[in-house]
């Protein structure tokens, strides 16, 4: 014969939820209670729980929502950083390599302008020693058949003139345009007739042996 135990003996039954990674005592149903009792307070314990689960779930996915618009804000904000870096970064190349140019315009320019200062030393320096080798001038009452004389017409317009002796050599005539800023390397030196280019003539040659009229007019014609 079995006997049921009186219900002052009988165990309570504990009902436990865990929740966010804790673990509580949800409930407690006393082992006194009838078991259609038990059953509606578990029925109900779990619709509590279940509703309490769908909230924190809702919660859950609310807070992953707001960490996911954090995240793609942070994204946002750093890839924004990133291409404003990268822009000031070519911005700065660009200002360097625009002020390299610059500088190696500049010195380019120094170094012309150093150049051209000392081709116009050198050109200086050679007319003042060939100026210093011109024959002397003859002057006016010198016999005629002994004197040269030439009228030059420079590319201006402008004429220059100069008397030579009959003896001087034609080199006189090229040293003397060459003072003038005229060189011969630059500059044809034409007679009127017969046209002729004596910069091909022989500069050693005197200007008797050349044949040149007593009054000679000349053209400069640059190369």
């Amino acid at each position: 014969m079995i006997r049921r135990p009186p219900r002052s003996t009988l165990f309570p039954y504990t009902t436990l939820f865990r929740s966010r990674a804790t673990t509580e005592v949800f409930t407690v149903i006393h082992g006194n209670v009838g078991l259609d009792e038990l059953l509606t307070r578990l029925i109900q314990a779990i619709e509590v729980f279940s509703g309490q689960r769908h909230l924190e779930m809702m919660e859950e996915d609310q807070r992953e929502a707001r960490e996911q618009v954090k995240r793609e804000q942070d994204e946002a904000y750093e890839a924004s950083l990133q291409a404003d870096r990268a822009k000031e970064e070519a911005k700065r190349l660009e200002e360097e390599e625009k002020l390299r140019v610059v500088q190696e315009r500049q010195l380019e320019q120094e170094r012309e302008a150093q150049i051209r200062q000392q081709e116009e030393a050198n050109r200086t320096a050679m007319r003042q020693s060939l100026e210093r080798q011109l024959p002397v001038e003859p002057d006016e009452s010198s016999p005629v058949e002994c004197v040269r004389f030439f009228k030059v017409r420079l590319p201006s317009g402008e004429v220059i003139s100069r008397r030579f002796l009959t003896t001087d050599p034609l080199r006189g005539l090229f040293d003397f345009l060459t003072v003038k800023g005229f060189p011969r390397e630059e500059y044809k030196v034409l007679t009127s007739w017969p046209r002729r280019d004596l910069t091909l003539m022989d500069p050693s040659e005197n200007l008797e042996q050349l044949k040149l009229c007593p009054q000679e007019t000349l053209t400069l014609e640059e190369r």
